[in-house]
């Protein structure tokens, strides 16, 4: 009878993934995952006026950055560890983050509609557009801070760029994702162009190493989202096409404009939290 050699496994070789899971962050995202999609499941469950709604959202939000920095401090870090940083070059790529945001929304909201016409919808009143500002803001400081900052930068010390851009952009999408009224056709369209946003915000931050750029992105593009009266009549995956598109072209133009191996210099009057 032949027996199998036994293998010794060193702690050192322990694979990355398993670490990810024994990471605080990990525990931090599940209770933001579920205590989200709690409250959108009440939401759907009963018609709350809209003007509650966002306030929820924003409390919601503001209790998220509350909890990390706990967490933070339990863990005796600070948020410039985590991209709240202002380097020389901040300026420079603050500017290429808005002009590719713009090209973005650019690309999504008008090209779609080249072919088959557009919808136009009445224009938001001032209370209206206050209130989608101040949500896009909010979300884009608190996913980022979130996502490309606090669970991203951990995981890039654990298992390396690819890996923390790949899990944490999962972990954006699914958090993105509405699952009341779940509709398959539905999941598999915003949980892929979530995926996509999410990879170019991971990649932009990675590059800037900065976090007020993927901020500066996010916010642009969700803001011009909600605020353009304006949307191509097309299908769901047409939109997504474009979506794609507007990624890849972002993502070309970052890789021109951003050298990789270009790294920020950082002095300390340039920490800006």
């Amino acid at each position: 009878m032949t027996h199998l050699p036994f293998i010794r496994i060193k702690h050192n070789e322990v694979s990355p993934l398993l670490e990810v899971c024994k990471q605080p962050f990990l525990c931090f995202y599940l209770f933001v995952f579920a205590s989200r999609q709690m409250i959108n499941a009440l939401f759907y469950a009963f018609p709350f006026p809209a003007q509650l709604r966002v306030s929820a959202y924003l409390i919601i939000q503001i209790a998220y950055i509350l909890l990390l920095v706990l967490l933070m401090r339990k863990e005796v870090s600070n948020f410039r560890e985590y991209g709240y940083l202002w380097p020389e070059e901040t300026r420079k790529y603050a500017v290429i983050s808005l002009l590719l945001a713009i090209l973005y929304s650019f690309v999504t909201i008008f090209m779609p509609g080249i072919s088959t016409g557009y919808d136009i919808f009445p224009s938001p009143s001032f209370t209206e557009g206050f209130l989608a500002i101040l949500v896009a803001l909010t979300a884009s400081l608190t996913s980022e801070t979130i996502f490309r900052g606090y669970i991203q930068s951990n995981l890039t010390k654990l298992g390396g760029f690819p890996l923390a851009l790949l899990i944490t952009s999962v972990m954006f999408a699914l958090y993105e994702f509405t699952l009341l009224p779940f509709n398959l056709f539905h999941f598999f369209r915003e949980v892929l162009s979530s995926l996509g946003v999410g990879i170019f915000l991971g990649i932009l931050f990675y590059r800037t190493k900065t976090l007020l750029c993927p901020i500066i992105f996010y916010f642009t593009i969700l803001t011009l989202k909600l605020l353009t009266p304006i949307r191509g009549v097309t299908s769901e995956y047409t939109e997504l096409f474009f979506e794609f598109v507007a990624l890849a072209l972002a993502s070309l133009l970052l890789s021109i404009s951003i050298v990789k191996d270009e790294k920020p210099t950082l002095n300390q009057q340039d920490m800006f939290l």
